[in-house]
């Protein structure tokens, strides 16, 4: 007998230090198909391989012969989760969202030593990232009404934003993720760009006279552009489908 576990009582193969199968874990998570999802996020996600090492553990159908199998920590999951299509990886953010939210609602309930017990570099991250984007978002929008914009003209630069950020407009990010509001399913990279988006649509609209729909959406206009450009060089243009069909590459 190898020094691999087979599997322990909820079927999930691990290592004597403790690791455990990332498509054991996967499949626990509602994967029909593990190998193909971990595909998917590896393709999507490279970072994430970073927390994931691979070694030979035994079949789970049984039969004889050991298998290359990705491995990963608590660490590593959790950093999987945050990307992880489906109801886990949503639930996770989700949980994330929240806290963020309870913060900027309530700062006295969610305090320094609440935000210590968080262990996970990852997850810092992530409430770290959300946080700069409440602000950021809040900051445009102050900026937007004051200088005599409107509800429209915020709904307007909302929508060039995530255009510029992910490819997508809000109500396609809504119905391809599947969430109520589009930052939920937001990358951590995505959240990055949407921040540096908003702090530079800031200090545009700061440094100009700007007023008026047409005046904030054109400055608006011209740091979308370039964060489009940005976010296309890095990581290649996204299909954009709508109504169920490839209308566009953006």
């Amino acid at each position: 007998m190898n020094d691999l576990m087979l599997q322990d009582a909820a079927g999930i193969r691990r290592t004597q230090d403790g690791r455990a199968s990332v498509f054991d874990l996967l499949k626990a998570a509602g994967s029909k198909s593990p190998r193909r999802t971990w595909e998917y996020l590896r393709e999507k996600y490279p970072e994430t391989v970073h927390a994931v090492d691979s070694v030979k553990m035994p079949r789970r159908d049984g039969k004889k012969g050991n298998l290359a199998t990705p491995v990963t920590d608590v660490g590593g999951w959790r950093r999987i989760l945050t990307v992880l299509p489906g109801v886990l990886g949503k639930q996770y953010r989700a949980a994330v969202n929240e806290m963020v939210d309870q913060f900027f609602d309530d700062p006295e309930a969610l305090n320094t030593r609440t935000l210590e017990r968080i262990e996970d570099p990852e997850a810092l991250k992530r409430v770290e990232l959300r946080a700069r984007t409440k602000r950021t978002n809040k900051g445009v929008n102050a900026q937007i009404f004051s200088r005599g914009g409107s509800q429209q003209t915020a709904a307007q630069v909302a929508n060039m934003n995530n255009l510029a950020v992910t490819g997508h407009v809000a109500s396609d990010l809504k119905a391809m993720r599947k969430v109520k509001e589009t930052r939920e399913s937001f990358s951590n990279l995505e959240l990055s760009l949407m921040a540096v988006a908003e702090e530079l649509e800031i200090a545009a609209l700061q440094q100009g006279e700007v007023f008026g729909h047409d005046g904030i959406v054109g400055t608006v206009q011209g740091v979308t552009s370039d964060v489009s450009t940005l976010r296309r060089k890095y990581t290649g243009p996204l299909p954009h489908p709508r109504d169920g069909l490839l209308r566009t590459i953006i």
